[in-house]
């Protein structure tokens, strides 16, 4: 094996191991290795995940708007220095009268002006420009918060935003012949917020939501592997030497009231998803160190209907009965 046998190859290699204050996010996303992400990809299966890294990340509207509500829950000085609603464009036409479309480009010159007028003006690469009503919404995203006095301190308490962290696993593989072989894998991790003197230690997770109520939510964690992420962030902490006892999630909705749910997960519901972690970080190992990336495996399989089909099939059944007399 190679050195970069267990990178893609598409990025640039990860720093020394260790913590990362103050990197920013183009270029954690362009480290080359491990991470949360993947083997939420790699969960559908190893093509899945091989196709998502060579293709690379499409950034979309719902993207934008989560990284520009995280900025504004967790650094509303900085979201308003990087972020800008749009504005009617600035320019004028022949006729002398303004123009009437919505400007999609900054300029420079702290203008705003639509495709047909951008001509040859230098553009602010910086600033990220939103919707009206995007920006707005992440505003009162942050005032919700405010309003949460729990909410709001655990936001407020000391510590370091966007912490990357980098470290190492030596993980077990057992090859399709029977020989098990321990394999490297670089891992890394972002932190939307680290307090080490916080009860001995917590990380904070902001997650934006169409509902943050306790029941909804629950759900929420188990269908987007959020259990997951707090094992495996918890794991690397512990293995850089950081004191980590809790991993406490913010839930955050996008539309009014924009209500905020506070989360914070359990032993067992973090041993739960740091267990699989490390079993899809094993298959991840093993597709690097064969190089082979497989699909849905190739045979006929029985299927049924989910646990929860069945109570509402009878619900449904009984609901046709009393209705219909059938």
């Amino acid at each position: 094996m190679g050195e970069n046998a267990l990178t893609f190859g598409t990025g640039l290699p990860a720093p020394e191991i260790g913590y990362h204050p103050n990197v920013p996010m183009d270029l954690y996303r362009q480290w080359d290795c491990c991470s949360n992400g993947r083997l939420q990809e790699i969960k559908r299966s190893p093509a899945h995940l091989r196709a998502s890294v060579l293709n690379g990340r499409k950034e979309t509207d719902a993207l934008r708007f989560g990284s520009a509500a995280h900025m504004a829950i967790l650094e509303p000085e900085l979201f308003s220095v990087r972020y800008v609603a749009k504005t009617r464009c600035a320019a004028f036409t022949g006729k002398d009268e303004r123009c009437r479309s919505i400007g999609s480009v900054l300029l420079a010159s702290g203008d705003i002006v639509c495709r047909t007028h951008l001509r040859d003006h230098p553009i602010n690469e910086v600033v990220t420009l939103l919707s009206e009503e995007d920006h707005k919404a992440c505003q009162e995203m942050r005032a919700a918060l405010a309003r949460k006095r729990r909410a709001a301190n655990l936001v407020g308490a000391a510590g370091a935003f966007e912490l990357s962290i980098v470290w190492d696993e030596q993980v077990e593989v057992r090859l399709p012949e029977g020989e098990v072989v321990e394999v490297p894998v670089r891992m890394k991790g972002r932190i939307d917020h680290y307090s080490p003197d916080l009860e001995r230690g917590t990380l904070l997770d902001v997650k934006t939501t169409a509902d943050a109520s306790e029941e909804s939510f629950t759900r929420a964690i188990y269908a987007y592997g959020y259990h997951i992420q707090g094992g495996l962030y918890m794991r690397g902490a512990k293995a850089l030497g950081l004191p980590a006892t809790h991993y406490t999630i913010l839930a955050a909705e996008k539309e009014p009231p924009f209500e905020v749910g506070v989360f914070r997960l359990t032993e067992g519901a973090l041993d739960a998803g740091e267990q699989t972690a490390m079993k899809l970080l094993a298959l991840y190992a093993r597709c690097k160190h064969l190089n082979d990336w497989p699909g849905f495996p190739d045979r006929v399989r029985d299927i049924s209907l989910p646990e929860w089909a069945w109570r509402a099939t009878d619900d449904e059944l009984q609901r046709l009965e009393e209705a219909w007399g059938l």
